[in-house]
């Protein structure tokens, strides 16, 4: 990181994430350096919101995350971009431990891997960093990793639910209500723990 670039916004890319309306496997894209990824990105909000809507008539579930920061996995010199500045030290501390992970490895065609790896990394960096005597801010951090292991559980039961759904011998029809309903079901949840979206 020795380059600097401002940009009026708080995010730098916006990734496209799609799936068949009754299944659980993310829609893939390839490309000739990254491999094939889960996602779509596009450093313009509007291409973004094109590809999206134009997936939604194909009968795809989209959705569309905006995101601070990107790797180039190595390839090239990444640099600070001032959507990476918006976060609280070790936010940024932990963003940056993500993005390099992704330059020390990455393995092709295989993003969940990859995600995970990187976040792994992160949060191991984050203790480390502490433990070195940096500020740490001031968040119950035994209370955030209870929140999350709510979350990660909420998605697993949700995800198990999903499954059962699309399975199941029943009408499109009816798997859509199903599957509307349990995304209802899900958001009220998550409502329920008090966490902000």
């Amino acid at each position: 990181y020795a380059d600097f670039v401002a940009l009026d916004r708080d995010y730098v890319v916006v990734n496209v994430f799609a799936a068949e309306e009754f299944s659980l496997a993310p829609k893939t894209w390839c490309y000739p350096i990254a491999g094939c990824l889960a996602y779509r990105g596009y450093f313009d909000v509007d291409d973004a919101t094109r590809k999206a809507a134009r997936m939604r008539e194909q009968g795809y579930d989209v959705t569309t995350s905006k995101v601070p920061a990107y790797s180039t996995l190595g390839r090239f010199r990444d640099p600070i971009v001032s959507t990476m500045l918006r976060r609280s030290d070790e936010g940024l501390v932990s963003l940056l431990f993500h993005e390099l992970a992704h330059q020390v490895l990455y393995v092709q065609d295989d993003t969940a891997f990859n995600e995970s790896f990187a976040s792994a990394v992160a949060e191991i960096g984050l203790v480390r960093w502490r433990e070195a005597g940096n500020p740490v801010a001031n968040v119950d951090q035994e209370a955030w990793r209870r929140l999350r292991q709510q979350l990660f559980d909420l998605l697993a039961e949700f995800r198990a639910d999903l499954t059962e759904i699309y399975d199941a011998a029943l009408s499109d029809d009816e798997k859509r209500r199903r599957k509307h309903a349990r995304f209802d079901a899900l958001a009220d949840a998550w409502r329920a723990t008090g966490a902000r979206s």
